[in-house]
């Protein structure tokens, strides 16, 4: 893949799909892909350095889809986030982004618990049924919510999925640089950097729910 992002192509045997980092931006479907490759011109990857049979994996904003592929027993792990896969016993799949860390939302996870290292996020700390995505760099504390279903928080694009009900969403980092306009959006367009009102309002149902409690 890319030098640049420090990732090793032998590291796997790719048949259907080439994992593309998200900070290429690159939107699947703006193209018919069967023999195809994608290139990146701020990342230099050369088109003759993979044979692809069936498809790329790329996402815009919510990192990888691993919708596409039925994993039994398969890790992808990007090097750059230093995961080692020895850390897990995963009967179904566990994708990580390079750029956006972990999407959970896309499983039914039982009791699974998905942590990137560079989020320096601690398994130990809850005991989740579903899923709780955390990063740390954007200050949030799984213990001030009691999430059943799944939150989804990027990294680098301080996004918070689970405020809204998304039918046909685009999510719109600014620290990307991405543009809405380029795209037609039905229901929403997520754009922050910083969870500030996100992180208020939710304070104030989780207060709310302790007084009801109470």
């Amino acid at each position: 893949m890319s030098n640049s992002l420090g990732i090793d192509c032998g590291r796997w045997e790719i048949e259907r799909a080439v994992l593309v980092s998200n900070s290429l931006g690159i939107d699947c479907g703006r193209w018919e892909i069967k023999r195809a490759v994608l290139v990146s011109n701020s990342l230099g990857i050369d088109c003759g350095r993979w044979e692809i049979e069936r498809a790329v994996l790329v996402s815009n904003s919510l990192g990888i889809d691993c919708g596409r592929w039925e994993i039994e027993r398969a890790v992808l792990v990007s090097n750059s986030l230093g995961i080692d896969c020895g850390r897990w016993e995963i009967e179904r799949a566990v994708l990580v982004s390079n750029s956006l860390g972990i999407d959970c939302g896309r499983w039914e996870i039982e009791r699974a618990v998905l942590v990137s290292n560079s989020l320096g996020i601690d398994c130990g700390r809850w005991e989740i049924e579903r899923a709780v995505l955390v990063s740390n760099s954007l200050g949030i504390d799984c213990g001030r919510w009691e999430i059943e279903r799944a939150v989804l928080v990027s990294n680098s694009l301080g996004i918070d999925c689970g405020r809204w009900e998304i039918k046909r969403a685009v999510l719109v980092s600014n620290s990307l640089g991405i543009d809405c306009g380029r795209w037609e959006i039905e229901r929403a367009v997520l754009v922050s950097n910083a969870l500030v009102s996100c992180v208020t309002e939710l304070g104030l149902k989780a207060r709310k729910k302790e007084t009801q409690l109470l």
